[in-house]
């Protein structure tokens, strides 16, 4: 992109915040002619009309919203990344954050909050799935930083452990239990309801059965 094409959708991104080309003009320090002749050889290399005039105002046709909401995305990122890289500042533009459903359930708002009090030049995207996915997607480099258990991921992959887990079943309340511990004997004969294949819990399940040389009568996935 040539600085004379990002300088015509300047143009176009400023009549249509402030809805006018002589306001647009003041705001970016030029004559009105120059926003309109902007504007015009914007609308000649796409082939599109932008802008339709109603009386002393104006309105964006589809082509011009389109455009605009796609160049606020693209010039956005742009700033975004001319700032990060002038900074130095790793705490500063997009942190893609994964996190499992459990962790999400518990403290997924309790953390974007300290995010946003603590790092206010961080915007925050959140994928929420089960630890299969996030990691797999980390891997990938989908993600920047992900809080999973059990991850899963190849060794170029940081991994900083945080905490533990305390695994249990949940049962209804007239459930007949029997002491505070149940082994997997106690509950082989049981229909239980466990995480899919894709979640790391899944085989955590299963290898507490295998390893007690138990099989579940009656298997559901979530």
């Amino acid at each position: 992109m040539t600085m004379r094409s990002v300088e015509r959708i300047h143009a176009g991104r400023s009549v249509r915040r402030l809805g006018s080309f002589h306001a647009a003009a003041e705001d970016l320090h030029l004559a009105q002619p120059s926003i309109s002749a902007r504007v015009k050889e914007l609308e000649s290399a796409l082939n599109v009309q932008l802008f339709v005039r109603q009386g002393p105002r104006i309105r964006l046709t589809a082509e011009g919203h389109a455009l605009i909401e796609l160049a606020d995305r693209t010039l956005g990122s742009a700033s975004e990344l001319v700032e990060r890289f002038r900074t130095r500042d790793p705490l500063r533009g997009l942190l893609r954050l994964g996190m499992n459903e459990s962790f999400a359930l518990v403290s997924a708002t309790d953390l974007i909050e300290r995010i946003e009090r603590h790092y206010p030049a961080l915007r925050t995207s959140i994928f929420v799935g089960d630890t299969g996915a996030v990691s797999q997607m980390l891997a990938g480099e989908q993600l920047d930083v992900a809080i999973v258990s059990e991850a899963h991921v190849p060794g170029h992959v940081k991994q900083e452990v945080i905490g533990k887990n305390r695994f249990g079943w949940f049962a209804h309340a007239g459930f007949p239990v029997t002491r505070e511990a149940l082994s997997p004997s106690d509950l082989g004969s049981l229909h239980l309801l466990i995480s899919p294949p894709t979640a790391r819990l899944h085989e955590t399940v299963l290898k507490w059965f295998t390893d007690a040389r138990v099989t579940p009568e009656r298997v559901s996935l979530r």
